[in-house]
């Protein structure tokens, strides 16, 4: 039995595929779905998504959101989700370092939780590429 996997972004469907299991960042802590898993809605984390696929295991961030899974079928409507392959560790680092100055420079409450958002965004692409980078030098 396999499980079908859609991960929908407002601006696209990011994956699409069958799978052996994903993991994904809730609220409440890491979930792992394999086939035949129990009825779930749950909210998603900004954080590291994992695929594993054919045998072998990819990554993606995923950014805030919802997972529902129901009759070996598993759809993840997030904000934003990025490839691991796709994630510019340079770009991923300035974004945290402009996130963490605007939130420390601003007294609007707002902006701070936008600004935190923003971290935990930055945070996740850069624990994807930390990743990349650490399995290319195995």
């Amino acid at each position: 039995m396999a499980l079908t996997l859609a991960v929908i972004t407002p601006e696209q469907t990011a994956f699409e595929g069958v799978v052996e299991s994903v993991t994904v960042p809730s609220l409440e802590g890491t979930v792992t779905v394999l086939p035949n898993h129990e009825p779930l809605i749950t909210l998603l984390a900004s954080g590291e998504m994992s695929v594993i696929q054919e045998g072998k295991r990819s990554h993606m961030a995923v950014h805030g959101g919802v997972a529902k899974v129901s009759n070996n079928t598993m759809q993840i409507l997030t904000d934003a989700a990025e490839l691991e392959e796709d994630v510019d560790e340079r770009r991923a680092a300035q974004a945290l370092e402009q996130a963490k100055k605007t939130r420390e420079e601003s007294t609007d409450r707002v902006v701070q939780a936008d600004a935190s958002a923003a971290i935990e965004r930055a945070i996740a692409r850069l624990q994807l590429a930390k990743r990349r980078k650490f399995r290319h030098q195995a």
